[in-house]
């Protein structure tokens, strides 16, 4: 991903003792507004000059922030995810809405695979993306772009 986000760091000598979360519902709806507002490339993220790689690109960081969102996934094993380790639009017992499991890789932090099963705003999000998605074989990364890619291409 060629995008770099800037973030607040928490205040010197405030310690963490939990991954950051949202403090009201305002503040998600802020950020999913802003996602879709950056993706589609309109209000203030509007420009004439984007071409469609670039918009692209756009598109990709914002599934890829809805999908972290709803699938609690660290970065690095989201970027890790492949399509063949995708399950999209599972069934549970009970409910209407589908979810997503997802294979983590043991080449992650935690360093042993396990399955993960995605809120459904991650298996909607994953679905848009694939839909627009150049790389959507089996083998390919969910998430392109990134140095493994460029050392497939040589």
């Amino acid at each position: 991903m060629q995008q770099i986000v800037k973030m607040r760091v928490a205040a010197k000598g405030q310690t963490q003792n939990r991954r950051a979360g949202f403090d009201t519902g305002s503040e998600y709806l802020v950020l999913v507004r802003n996602l879709r507002s950056y993706r589609d490339c309109v209000g203030r993220f509007a420009s004439e000059g984007l071409n469609a790689w670039h918009k692209l690109h756009r598109a990709q960081l914002s599934y890829f922030i809805m999908f972290l969102l709803h699938s609690g996934l660290r970065v690095g094993e989201a970027r890790e995810m492949r399509w063949s380790d995708v399950k999209l639009d599972e069934e549970v017992e009970g409910e209407d809405e589908r979810i997503a499991e997802v294979r983590v890789s043991k080449a992650t932090k935690k360093g042993q695979a396990r399955f993960v099963q995605a809120q459904t705003g991650a298996n909607n999000a994953l679905k848009e993306w694939k839909k627009i998605s150049p790389h959507t074989k089996a083998n390919d990364w969910v998430w392109f772009g990134q140095k493994h890619d460029a050392a497939a291409r040589q």
